[in-house]
């Protein structure tokens, strides 16, 4: 994780990193981890035994399938 959030700052990108755990202690620790290694966007993911209602289920799957979870669109990044 720090080679690669190294290689991004040399190459003036920004760096996302994703987070989950069981349980809401193990994801403050790697939350505050990625802060401390300079990360730009920390992704957070409920645990895997929290369960999606109905409604959000259809537009989880869209999305994942789409590639992008922020938009439901499937997108590349800008390069300046």
């Amino acid at each position: 994780m720090t080679h690669f959030r190294g290689v991004a700052r040399e190459c003036g990108l920004p760096a996302g990193v994703g987070c989950t755990w069981t349980n809401q202690a193990g994801a403050l620790r790697r939350i505050a981890r990625a802060r401390e290694l300079g990360f730009d966007h920390i992704h957070l993911t409920p645990p895997y035994w929290i369960k999606l209602n109905e409604p959000a289920r259809p537009v989880s799957v869209d999305n994942a399938r789409s590639g992008n979870s922020q938009t439901g669109e499937n997108s590349r990044p800008r390069l300046a």
